[in-house]
């Protein structure tokens, strides 16, 4: 996988995104864009996991994936070190140490793989 690959699945996804943003602002349509959001965290998962050969975690809800910014090659690894950030925060504010552990692993999984997608060809 390339770098400009990754970036052309993170456009649809964002685009999936932008699409459905209007859901948002209905309560009676609430329910169906959290769902939206769930599944482009998970589909961003499976492109990270497959693009940087390492197992990550659906971000979502922890990390809303909302305003995914999809331009130029570097976008994956933009991602992915935004949403490491994002966990690694949640991990010094949480109160209990078993969950801060686990948002440390998952933000060194993440940071982990904007590396390694760094490295992956143009």
């Amino acid at each position: 996988m390339t770098r400009k690959e990754i970036a052309s699945e993170l456009a649809g996804l964002s685009r999936l995104l932008r699409e459905h943003a209007f859901l948002k602002y209905s309560e009676s349509s609430r329910a169906e864009y959290e769902e939206k959001m769930r599944s482009t965290g998970a589909l961003l998962a499976v492109l990270m996991t497959k693009a940087s050969t390492m197992q990550l975690s659906n971000p979502y809800p922890l990390v809303s994936v909302d305003g995914l910014i999809s331009i130029g090659p570097d976008s994956g690894q933009r991602v992915a070190k935004r949403i490491a950030s994002r966990l690694s925060r949640l991990a010094k504010h949480a109160k209990d140490e078993a969950k801060a552990e686990r948002l440390r692993a998952a933000s060194e999984a993440w940071h982990k793989a904007a590396r390694i997608v760094a490295a992956l060809p143009l």
